[in-house]
């Protein structure tokens, strides 16, 4: 969200002010490019509430401010909350990003509300002075140096002095002193905020130094300290770690090993250090990673089956240090694929595989996944086999692993994929479609080229005709002799034998 524009109206506030001011000042020390945060209390509500440097009632600049019907609001590297807390308690959250050695400088909190006539601002300030040091300073990387002397309640209790937040092991460590002239019989109270939003109150600290033992999951913690005397209380002072967060992922490969990766950027070199809870009130020693992989993975070596594990990964990130710590409970098992075999026919598939060694094996869930015509499915089965129908014109690609049943707490890798071809069947009538074009094609293209080879027989070359010959024709002087078409009648003969009838007579 993004300040509205009402800079010329802001000017004439600022220019017309004549109001009396009141002020409670603040001196926080910063080291470069980290963030800053810290707060500005106040017992009213206003219309506008700004932000700026140097003295804005005089000639300043505003850097960021918010109005009554919003509650915050976010410009460059400024963002601006506003929260009420109580019925007279109301603070100013200031939030900066990446600070510059030309961050310091005095800053102003202002409240502006109008008096009864409507015509005269009248500003409530709080004054706070910004030191950035150096990157390579050693110590916490914000410090309030003198807390506000305005308190919650209006009352003079004094915060503690030379906050500190450090690294001590595996968590954070508090410190600090009480405020000069303390009060006899005070205590202190603080609170601690991850990146989340998750506060965790401490009504009584006991003395400095205090371990905060929780995990951060990353390298983010807020923490305000209060001098409590009875029933007053003082401003708080902050400290804060604003590391940038590594996602960590550390899985169970077997019983003796488990498997550590995180992110970051290429060029960070980060370590890693862990250790297993012996009890809930004593851990064991950090060790190093003793095998890294690669650059962000690391293979942690475990003596006996721990359910929870703690790690802190510390290096350098982007040109400055960073440390995480992260707490994982539960760690999830991440197994080696699973034995199983698969027996192919040309309508189906039997698949059987053995469940994981060293566990009940009522406590999977067996998936599958198959790929068939590029259609991918996956199904859940149960048992120790199946069997798969298959269609024979499919390519089949076919995988599974198994889950524990437990909340998902562990899981197998899926097996490396198996592939099968699409089955081959003999079709007549598919084969007649195919061959009896494919024969006819043949036999035109032979028939053609056999053509082409014989085409002074097939097709001989017929002479040209005599151009004279009808002329020559019509002046042709011999005469034409024109055959004797008629047959005379060719007279028939015949043959007439005789017989002496004596002779007949005496041959019988």
């Amino acid at each position: 969200m993004e300040t509205r524009p009402h800079g010329s109206v802001l000017l004439l506030i600022c220019l017309t002010i004549g109001g009396p001011f009141t002020r409670a000042g603040q001196v926080i020390q910063v080291k470069e490019g980290q963030d800053l945060q810290f707060n500005c209390y106040f017992q009213e509500d206003s219309f506008v509430r700004i932000f700026c440097k140097n003295h804005c009632e005089e000639s300043g600049e505003h850097l960021i401010r918010t109005y009554s019907f919003e509650d915050w609001a976010s410009e460059g590297r400024y963002r601006l909350e506003w929260e009420k807390e109580s019925s007279s308690h109301y603070v100013m959250r200031v939030f900066i990003q990446n600070m510059q050695k030309s961050d310091t400088g005095s800053y102003s909190c202002l409240l502006y509300d109008w008096t009864m006539d409507m015509t005269v601002p009248v500003p409530t300030i709080r004054d706070v002075e910004i030191y950035v040091i150096s990157a390579d300073s050693s110590g916490s990387d914000a410090v309030i140096l003198k807390p506000s002397s305005e308190s919650k309640q209006g009352s003079k209790v004094l915060p503690p002095e030379n906050v500190e937040l450090l690294w001590a092991g595996l968590y954070p460590e508090l410190s600090w002193t009480p405020p000069t002239d303390s009060e006899e019989n005070c205590s202190y109270s603080a609170s601690f905020t991850v990146r989340d939003g998750n506060t965790e109150h401490h009504q009584d600290l006991g003395s400095s130094p205090f371990q905060v033992k929780r995990p951060l999951n990353g390298g983010f913690l807020n923490v305000s300290i209060q001098t409590v005397c009875g029933d007053r209380e003082s401003a708080p002072a902050f400290v804060f770690f604003h590391d940038p967060d590594l996602p960590l992922s550390c899985l169970r490969k077997s019983r003796k090993i488990i498997h550590c990766s995180w992110k970051s950027d290429p060029s960070a070199h980060i370590r890693l250090f862990y250790s297993f809870p012996v009890s809930d009130d004593d851990m064991a020693p950090l060790r190093e990673c003793p095998d890294y992989n690669e650059q962000n993975e690391c293979e942690l070596p475990q003596e006996r089956l721990n359910e929870q594990l703690n790690v802190i990964l510390n290096g350098t990130y982007n040109n400055r240090t960073v440390t995480n710590n992260h707490e994982i409970i539960n760690l999830k098992w991440v197994l080696s694929p699973l034995t199983w075999n698969i027996t192919a026919s040309s309508d189906q598939f039997v698949i059987s595989w053995r469940p994981p060694s060293g566990f009940d094996r009522f406590s999977w869930k067996y998936f599958l996944r198959f790929t068939a015509c590029a259609d991918t499915e996956e199904i859940e089965v149960s048992g120790l086999s199946m069997t798969l129908r298959r269609s024979p014109e499919c390519a089949y690609s076919i995988s599974m692993r198994a889950i524990r049943d437990q909340k998902d707490n562990g899981w197998t890798e899926w097996t490396p994929e198996e592939a099968f071809e699409a089955v081959s069947s003999f079709n007549p009538m598919v084969l007649a479609t195919v061959l009896v074009p494919l024969v006819l094609m043949v036999l035109v293209v032979l028939f053609l080229a056999w053509c082409i080879r014989n085409k002074k027989r097939v097709f001989p070359k017929v002479p040209q005709p005599n151009p004279e010959l009808f002329k020559d024709i019509l002046n042709n002087n011999n005469k034409m002799h024109m055959p004797d078409f008629y047959l005379p009648k060719v007279d028939e003969e015949c043959q007439v034998t005789l017989v002496d009838p004596g002779l007949i007579k005496s041959q019988l």
